[in-house]
């Protein structure tokens, strides 16, 4: 027994993985408590090295796979094991469905008081390598040699990033740009930047490619540290990958942990870029936000059309509507369309979006969403036309007064889009309790091999 003040140590494990949690962890029990294992695939029997207690829970990271599940298959990565991203990867794409649909149910029914969740066949996507459009890789100081590091994260920290040499997620091109630019970069001896005492000059390396045209952009972010190679860093990776189309620095001298602020420049070639949805075609800056699988977006918002049923006589609320893709999509189908998004840049393109599809029954304001709800609750409460709704929040979900204001318009339909089952499930509760009934559920997979999974949703009044 030990000392009387003393922790009992951690202890090692073995365990047997029943299923997967939100976030990627594998879920496995001992002694009535829960046991969250870092590595552990459903089917697994693994020793687990517990790193961290609570009460009624361990985390825990598997050391060694013992047995491996029947479900596991050969990574393509070598990075796994290590990179934050690919958390799912080794895993069948097929049980990654299985366990994203799972999670998305027991979400509902545990937190969201759903006992039969209406959950729909999941969507899989189209392509389950190279389908992302853009990625954000990271400078940093290595710990050891104190040289420049050009990649991802390693898994759970944001101060620590490894040299990437592949990522199947994206195309080949993008491996090929980072490479290139970092022995560059390290070649001249051009620091990185080192979060921690706010210093050195190479902060991020966006990459973007439209699947539409194969527009190409480099968006090369740093801080506004004195840089004195741009004609030789434009040369050397117009010579690397001739498929550039478009060059940019942003610099961004603040403390947060972002690729998407600052002001921008052209360094050569294009500013941005054109994407096509559907019949609809989009015009992006560098720091736009945009669906990042091109194709199974398209599937989504089909989907969320056909959940959606407008009959052509609603007025239909884009909440949280970014560059303005769903609203515009919808723009044919309605009366007219309202989005409304609180970052004045993305509702700056969605107008231009607009114009540019020559769309004229869609108009974007700039506002936070409940306080826009909070003074327009009178005309769209008066309103005789019927109202529906789409909302495709943060990964925070819903402001809790949201709900009650959307609520009180008594939408005749709400569309939910989610990219997290625990917040989904929050919010649904909030409008079963204001009379809504949880029509269907659909998981539809942007993201293979990640622990991501977003869902399409109807909510229609009960009477």
């Amino acid at each position: 027994m030990p000392s009387k003040g003393r922790r009992e140590p951690l202890p090692t494990l073995e365990l047997d993985i029943e299923n997967l949690a939100l976030g990627g962890k594998g879920v496995a029990h001992y002694e009535g408590r829960v046991v969250l294992v870092e590595g552990g695939f459903p089917g697994d029997r693994v020793r687990a090295r517990v790193y961290k207690r609570r009460r009624n829970l361990y985390e825990a990271h598997a050391d060694e796979i013992l047995i491996p599940s029947p479900m596991r298959e050969p990574a393509r990565c070598s990075h796994v094991g290590i990179c934050g991203g690919c958390k799912l990867q080794g895993f069948s794409y097929p049980e990654q469905l299985k366990a994203k649909t799972s999670q998305i149910e027991e979400s509902l029914r545990r937190l969201g008081g759903v006992e039969h969740p209406p959950m729909q066949p999941a969507i899989p996507a189209p392509d389950i390598y190279e389908y992302r459009n853009k990625m954000e890789f990271s400078f940093a100081v290595d710990k050891d040699s104190g040289d420049l590091v050009c990649g991802m994260h390693y898994a759970g920290r944001f101060d620590r990033v490894f040299d990437l040499h592949e990522c199947h997620l994206v195309p080949p091109t993008f491996g090929r740009i980072v490479v290139a630019t970092r022995e560059f970069l390290k070649s001249k001896q051009v620091p990185a930047y080192h979060a921690r005492e706010h210093t050195g000059h190479a902060r991020y390396l966006v990459v973007r490619r439209s699947e539409f045209s194969g527009e190409l952009l480099v968006n090369y972010v740093t801080t506004s540290a004195e840089y004195t190679l741009r004609d030789d860093f434009v040369s050397m990776l117009r010579e690397a990958v001739p498929e550039i189309t478009g060059i940019l620095r942003t610099v961004h001298d603040g403390r947060s942990q972002t690729a998407v602020e600052g002001k921008t420049e052209v360094w050569y070639g294009r500013a941005g870029m054109t994407e096509q949805m559907g019949v609809l075609r989009f015009d992006l800056s560098p720091l736009s936000f945009f669906q990042t699988n091109s194709k199974q977006a398209v599937v989504l918002y089909d989907l969320m059309l056909k959940i959606a049923r407008p009959t052509g006589d609603e007025v239909a609320l884009d909440l949280y509507c970014g560059t303005g893709t769903i609203g515009l999509y919808l723009a044919p189908h309605v009366k007219s369309v309202r989005g409304v998004e609180q970052l004045s840049e993305a509702v700056d393109m969605a107008i231009e979006n607009a114009r540019h599809n020559q769309i004229d029954n869609a108009e974007f304001i700039c506002a936070d969403v409940m306080k826009w709800l909070k003074e327009s609750s009178d005309s769209l409460h008066e309103s005789n036309d019927p109202l529906l709704v789409v909302i495709d929040p943060p990964r925070s979900g819903l402001h809790p007064k949201v709900p009650a204001l959307l609520l009180a318009a008594r939408p005749c339909r709400i569309v939910y889009v989610s990219c997290n089952p625990a917040t989904l499930a929050r919010d649904v509760a909030l409008f079963r309790e204001g009379g809504y009934l949880l029509e269907s559920v659909t998981p539809i997979d942007m993201f293979p091999h990640t622990a991501h999974i977003e869902c399409v949703s109807l909510l229609v009044p009960e009477d």
